[in-house]
């Protein structure tokens, strides 16, 4: 699908998807949604659902066994998702990292190289570092960080982790 947005488009045929979250609608339609980045960094989310706020009555027995409740339950007692027409929606750095970590989407092997390092495995402690570096080095980083549109302290990870797998 393309969808152009000011001026720029959005193809999901020609980028690369980061993330993908599947589940069923109480249509018991197959919903998706999936986090892609084009070929020049500009992240968008693809998805094929809706909500619906029409859809507010009590939930039967036959439907919270068959899994109906928990997009309920996801998404509050005044509606549900429902299959609708396919949509394209530009996202910034910081709204494609917040889709993927807060969704609980499948993450693809090219996440990583895009978003930069995964968020540390459940149990893994994390430690902090303070490093020297001169003004014009800092200055350097700053940039590469801002042209990939991360933050410093992800791009710095993001290099001291793929040259320590380079060795």
């Amino acid at each position: 699908m393309k969808a152009i947005f000011n001026g720029k488009t959005y193809d999901t045929d020609t980028a690369t998807s980061l993330a993908i979250l599947e589940q069923t609608g109480y249509d018991k339609e197959s919903l998706k949604s999936v986090l892609y980045v084009n070929r020049r960094g500009a992240f968008f989310e693809w998805t094929n659902a809706e909500f619906d706020q029409s859809y507010d009555r009590p939930l039967s027995t036959a439907e919270k066994i068959a899994g109906r409740v928990v997009a309920r339950q996801a998404f509050g007692p005044q509606g549900g998702w429902r299959k609708g027409p396919e949509r394209v929606t530009p996202l910034t750095l910081e709204h494609a990292t917040m889709w993927a970590e807060k969704k609980g989407a499948r993450l693809t092997d090219d996440y990583s190289r895009h978003l930069g390092e995964l968020p540390p495995e459940a149990g893994e402690e994390e430690v902090a570092i303070t490093v020297r570096l001169t003004v014009a080095l800092k200055a350097q980083i700053e940039r590469k960080a801002r042209a990939v549109d991360m933050s410093v302290n992800s791009w710095i990870v993001q290099q001291l982790g793929a040259s320590s797998k380079a060795e």
